[in-house]
C-alpha cells in the first residue's frame, strides 16, 4: 500500500512517499501482497486503513484475507491494529476483497466488501456488510449482511447480470451523514461487446432504512 498527496487539490500534481506505508510481510499471511486498502479519517487526524493481503508469495494458488492498520496522522507511521486478520480466511479461501469504510452517525464503522462466493451474503460476487465499534473486531449485520448484489433492473425494463462490480464506494449525504449513493466500477456484455464505465446506485433514504442496513439499495 503506498501513500499519495497533493496540496493543489485531486487533480495534483501529486508527491508519492518513496517507501510504501504496509509492505508485505514474510511468513505471514500478508506475505505475497498488500492492496486494495481503504481508509477513514477521525477528527483527532488518526487514519485508519483496511487492506488486502495474501499468501503465499508466490504460485498461482493463494489465500485472500482483511487486515486493519492505523496511523496517528496521515503521513506518519503506519502499524498493524492486530496480527490476524479480521475474518477467518481458510487456506485456499478467496472470500472477501475491495473493502470500503464510513463511520456511521454514531461513531460505528461500517465495512462494504465484495463477497466473492456468497460466503456470508450466499448471493455470490455481492456486497456483504459489517459492523465495528473499535475497527479492529469486526461482525456481519443480520440476520443478513447483503447489502447489494450485480443484478438491475435497467431502464429498459430488462434484468441484467454485471459481469464484474468492483470497489464499491460509499458516499455520505452532508446533511444527516447517512449513507446517500454507493459506486462502483463496473462492465458486462451488451450487444456482442464488453461495456466498461462507473455506476452510481442510489441507496434509500435513513426513514425506509435504519430499521435494518444503512446502506440499503433503492
Amino acid at each position: 500500500v503506498g501513500l499519495a498527496w497533493s496540496t493543489a487539490g485531486p487533480g495534483g500534481p501529486y508527491t508519492r512517499r518513496s517507501e510504501p506505508i504496509l509492505e508485505p510481510r514474510e511468513h505471514k499471511w500478508d506475505s505475497r501482497i498488500t492492496t486494495n486498502s481503504a481508509a477513514v479519517t477521525l477528527s483527532n487526524g488518526t487514519v485508519l486503513v483496511m487492506y488486502k493481503g495474501s499468501y503465499p508469495p508466490t504460485g498461482k494458488q493463494q489465500t485472500v484475507c482483511l487486515g486493519v492498520a492505523a496511523a496517528e496522522t496521515w503521513n506518519g507511521t503506519y502499524r498493524r491494529l492486530r496480527e490476524d486478520p479480521i475474518f477467518d480466511c481458510p487456506e485456499g479461501s478467496f472470500f472477501f476483497e475491495d473493502p470500503s469504510l464510513f463511520v456511521g452517525v454514531d461513531g460505528t464503522f461500517h465495512l462494504i466488501a465484495k463477497d466473492f462466493h456468497g460466503t456470508v451474503t450466499h448471493s455470490g460476487y455481492s456486497g456483504a456488510h459489517a459492523v465495528s465499534r473499535d475497527f479492529v473486531n469486526w461482525n456481519w449485520t443480520e440476520p443478513n449482511p447483503l447489502a447489494y448484489t450485480p443484478i438491475h433492473l435497467w431502464s429498459d425494463g430488462k434484468t441484467r447480470k454485471q459481469v464484474h462490480q468492483e470497489r464499491p464506494q460509499v458516499l455520505l449525504d452532508e446533511r444527516d451523514g447517512w449513507p446517500s449513493h454507493i459506486y462502483f466500477g463496473t462492465d458486462t456484455w451488451l450487444d456482442g461487446s464488453q461495456r466498461f464505465w462507473n455506476m452510481v446506485m442510489p441507496l434509500r433514504p435513513p426513514t425506509e432504512a435504519k430499521s435494518a442496513s444503512p446502506v440499503d439499495v433503492v
